[in-house]
């Protein structure tokens, strides 16, 4: 559907086509393409670089453009917040080519890998596209807010890794959290070697469910686009059994029960006066959870409680 935006950019770019106008755009068209190129060749080099073979970085790369793409599409079309993806690209990369025709030091890159790309939640090309948007709803040339966006994103980075850094050797890294720095930071580790001691052929079972999954999103996005009654969104296949989903299934099903029930009953006239109850309950929960961290930080530093359901 983009196919023919995407050959203005890259004629944009390339001087074929200079009355294209991208003056709206965050980046010129020439300065996108351009860093496009420079990442892609900095990519592949640095993978190389940690041992990968040109095989691997290739369906890798695959991988990891499918899901930041894919998920960033569903994060900004569906309004969420974040989102986890559906699958990662090491499991994409191993299962494809097989263990046994991939030397051991690829697996090990792989596993290093992870620190940079695993089920991401948040990531900068959403943040990205909600920032194009937030121009249009301030008023902002979206060439003035990219500076913004870039002077935040150098900030946050620096912030973020230092503090991690400082409490890791003040209070230890081991206390920050089951997951994230315990039985999660072994994980891909521990999966590499047991792939390295278990090596196995491409799984074409896998490959196959991949391939029928893609053909019913094929579908379901041709019907969606093709069909103005077409009832079903093809944005929540992808997503329907990552593990934020499925925690937060019953909620969705409640909120879509309650606006259904309000529009058919009362019309937009109560929907728009039951939106402040809505918005109160979203409030009342962030309050609730701020509440509870200000008690830890006071009086349970050391142990803190969880205060949600995940």
């Amino acid at each position: 559907m983009a196919r023919e935006h995407l050959g203005d950019v890259f004629r944009k770019a390339t001087g074929q086509a200079p009355d294209i106008n991208d003056t709206g755009e965050l980046l010129s068209y020439r300065a996108a393409v351009a860093g496009l190129g420079a990442g892609l060749l900095f990519m592949i080099l640095f993978l190389l670089a940690t041992g990968m073979s040109i095989p691997v970085v290739a369906v890798f790369l695959f991988g990891v453009f499918v899901v930041y793409l894919g998920v960033t599409r569903i994060v900004i079309e569906g309004g969420l917040v974040f989102l986890r993806g559906p699958m990662i690209a090491q499991h994409l990369t191993v299962y494809t080519l097989g263990v046994r025709a991939m030397p051991a030091q690829n697996l090990t890159a792989l596993a290093m890998s992870y620190g940079w790309f695993c089920d991401i939640k948040s990531f900068f090309m959403p943040a990205a596209a909600h920032a194009a948007r937030l121009s249009e709803a301030l008023g902002i040339r979206r060439r003035e807010l990219i500076a913004a966006v870039g002077v935040a994103v150098v900030v946050g980075l620096a912030a973020s890794m230092g503090y991690t850094l400082y409490m890791g050797y003040q209070v230890g890294a081991y206390n920050y959290g089951d997951w994230i720095f315990r039985r999660g930071a072994e994980t891909p580790y521990d999966a590499m070697v047991a792939k390295m001691q278990n090596p196995f052929d491409t799984d074409w079972r896998r490959i196959g469910l991949l391939a029928a999954g893609a053909v019913a999103m094929t579908v379901m996005s041709l019907l969606k686009y093709r069909l103005s009654w077409w009832p079903l969104n093809p944005i929540g296949f992808p997503v329907a059994y990552t593990l934020p989903v499925r925690l937060s299934a019953f909620s969705i099903f409640l909120a879509w029960a309650a606006k259904s029930l309000i529009l058919r009953f009362g019309g937009i006239g109560l929907y728009d006066d039951c939106r402040p109850f809505f918005l109160g309950l979203i409030v009342g929960f962030f309050w609730a959870c701020g509440i509870s961290f200000v008690v830890d930080m006071i009086w349970f530093p050391a142990d803190g409680h969880l205060v949600y359901g995940w």
